[in-house]
């Protein structure tokens, strides 16, 4: 289960064509289901079942269109709220001609999640196996509400991004941190390039797991003993890279879950990065699974329930 953000994703690819005066020309336009908890909750949707996702929405054609997208997929959306106060949040895209993209965020609903949304939530007998957070939430509610998961046992994962202040707060109390390059570097304060120097100093802080991914370079990752694993990334023909992120955290926590081995796990989400990669669409979807299970080094197990009560 995911823990955080929805946005409406109105993405902008820009054209070729210079920028003119205070124009900049696009070449297309589409409105997509975002916000990177969304993202997560969708693409283990996809590879799982019994996903659920604790968040907010405003009372408005946004909202409403991707509350019923999201019911039609399946994922439990009980804990979606419909607030009255803010509109839902807008992830306004700008999409490169190289699929790289830069993104002004309006929280709006996203930042009422309060305390007793979670609560709700455990009152109701889920026991998740995995609670993934990001920073799209309020740092301070996830001081509050991480150790309740801790409570019951639920794994915590949480996607150091985007960057905020006091970051590092959290890391004694995350079993398994993702974070990129820099990310990372921000958390250390620190300029060190070097990813294993940088897993070596994040993992004393308490993770069990940290993973840094590296975009084209692929990923590297520290164990629970302390051992260096190095990916490469998949060859993508790019088409946006917005959700790429999201979709391998999904992948590999839903990798993790079917007990494969973290580098195999790793391998996996390489895999939906780069599917992401290639489309429109910020996460993953059934037919994207198809061929997934058509990449010989891409091991899938039985589905598991990630967001289960008892």
């Amino acid at each position: 289960m995911a823990v955080g953000s929805i946005n409406a994703d109105l993405v902008a690819e820009k054209s070729v064509t210079a920028q003119r005066a205070n124009y900049a020309y696009g070449s297309n336009f589409e409105m997509n289901l975002g916000g990177k908890s969304l993202n997560v909750a969708l693409t283990a949707l996809a590879l799982s079942n019994d996903v659920a996702l604790i968040s907010r929405i405003g009372n408005d054609i946004f909202g409403l269109e991707i509350l019923n997208k999201a019911m039609k997929d399946g994922l439990i959306t009980q804990y979606i709220t419909i607030d009255e106060q803010a509109h839902t949040g807008i992830g306004h895209v700008r999409v490169d001609e190289n699929g790289q993209y830069d993104t002004i965020v309006i929280n709006g609903a996203n930042w009422n999640l309060i305390e007793e949304d979670i609560d709700a939530f455990i009152s109701d007998g889920y026991r998740p196996k995995f609670a993934i957070f990001n920073f799209e939430t309020d740092i301070n509610l996830l001081k509050k509400v991480i150790p309740k998961f801790k409570q019951i046992n639920s794994q915590i994962v949480i996607n150091f991004s985007p960057i905020v202040n006091n970051m590092r707060d959290l890391m004694n109390l995350t079993d398994i941190a993702v974070l990129n390059l820099a990310e990372a570097q921000q958390i250390l304060e620190s300029s060190e390039s070097n990813p294993e120097e940088l897993l070596k100093k994040l993992k004393s802080f308490g993770p069990n797991i940290v993973v840094i991914t590296l975009g084209g370079d692929g990923a590297v990752a520290i164990n629970s003993d302390g051992l260096v694993i190095k990916v490469p990334a998949q060859v993508a023909k790019v088409k946006n890279t917005v959700g790429a992120g999201d979709g391998f955290l999904a992948c590999l926590i839903y990798s993790i879950a079917q007990e494969l081995s973290l580098e195999q796990s790793l391998i996996n989400a390489t895999y939906v990065g780069k599917i992401i990669c290639s489309k429109s669409e910020a996460s993953l979807s059934a037919k994207d699974v198809l061929v997934l299970n058509s990449e010989p080094s891409f091991i899938r197990k039985i589905k598991t329930t990630l967001s289960s009560k008892g």
